[in-house]
């Protein structure tokens, strides 16, 4: 799986050990790293490999920064108690998504909401995991040869996969290719990056369709250049 680091703190804790939700992980690759400056913490995903049975798995991460470092006027107190409420919207969603969208979402496996110790960036913080399934194939956005069929079965499957969240309850927010996995010897599509997920009735959301932004989004070089 490829790298998309912004920043690359972390990479100290590949080939080490973490525990989520009571099961041993080794932390294989880190594949992404960022600061997010509103929510004032710094958030990682890791390849992973759950011990002692290998099954290969992904470990997310939303490690809390000092508060100190929050732009100012935002209330540190508030900031943390929409972090807990937004992660577990996240571990909800991933739940009930996987088998609404027949597997095409991350299963959950586990999470933890944990203490940072010593050799974290901010030791008595919080440190929230989620440990899910890993699906193959690559971001849509870092295959740079898809054919126009690729791209048009990519959009049919995403648009089926949304329609699964929907009839569970969940829409998402924002679209970004970057989310988007295409394995090209099965041709099947995978959608992951569940913090842009959000409850909805299925009544308020409305249709899934070529036309809706989220598609347009989705599609940004992709199949709309």
């Amino acid at each position: 799986m490829s790298r998309n680091l912004e920043e690359s703190t972390l990479l100290k804790f590949e080939n080490t050990e973490l525990h989520v939700a009571g099961s041993r992980y080794l932390l294989i690759r880190l594949l992404s790293e960022k600061r997010e400056v509103w929510s004032n913490e710094r958030v990682a995903v890791f390849s992973a490999q759950r011990l002692p049975d290998l099954l290969s798995a992904v470990v997310k991460m939303y490690i809390q920064l000092n508060p100190r470092l929050l732009p100012a006027p935002e209330n540190p107190v508030h900031v943390i108690s929409n972090n807990k409420r937004t992660f577990g919207v996240e571990v909800q969603a991933l739940k009930e998504c996987f088998p609404a969208c027949e597997e095409r979402t991350p299963q959950l496996i586990g999470s933890s909401d944990d203490t940072q110790s010593r050799e974290w960036e901010y030791p008595g913080g919080y440190l929230h995991l989620i440990a899910m399934s890993q699906h193959p194939g690559l971001p849509v956005d870092q295959i740079y040869d898809l054919s126009e069929s690729e791209a048009l079965n990519i959009k049919k499957e995403l648009i089926s996969i949304l329609k699964g969240m929907q009839s569970a309850g969940w829409e998402y927010s924002t679209g970004d290719a970057a989310k988007v996995n295409y394995d090209r010897p099965s041709k099947k599509v995978y959608l992951a990056g569940f913090a842009r997920a959000e409850k909805e009735d299925p009544r308020d959301i409305g249709p899934i369709t070529e036309k809706n932004t989220v598609i347009w989004q989705f599609g940004l070089n992709i199949w709309r250049f």
